[in-house]
């Protein structure tokens, strides 16, 4: 057996910081884990699904933020949580690129 079928990515971190004057350390491990980790978990993936020859499916769990930020210091977040959204450049290799946009009403949400 060679390839990948099918890739869910769910990993993620929530954190919120005002945008004028977020701290570096914050926008270090939100955009590592939220961004460069959702790019290279899928570019991986991306690569095993091309080499198998039949395409696959890439589902990333994003954020309803990703597309509106509607709550306080959740800009940032919602900037890396919209990143994870589609990859249709990848359509033309078979590999169908999809995002869950979560809306979870949560204290952690709303903190």
């Amino acid at each position: 057996m060679s390839g990948l079928d099918v890739l869910v990515h769910v990993a993620g971190i929530q954190k919120h910081a005002p945008s004028h004057d977020p701290p570096e350390d914050f926008l270090e491990q939100i955009t590592k884990i939220n961004i460069w980790g959702t790019l290279f978990t899928n570019a991986a993936a991306y690569q095993l699904m091309e080499k198998g020859g039949k395409g696959g499916a890439i589902i990333n769990f994003g954020s309803e933020a990703g597309l509106t930020s509607e709550t306080a210091n959740n800009t940032l977040y919602g900037m890396t949580k919209g990143a994870v959204h589609t990859r249709k450049e990848w359509g033309l290799a078979g590999v169908r690129v999809n995002a869950v946009l979560l809306y979870v009403a949560s204290p952690m949400y709303y903190r």
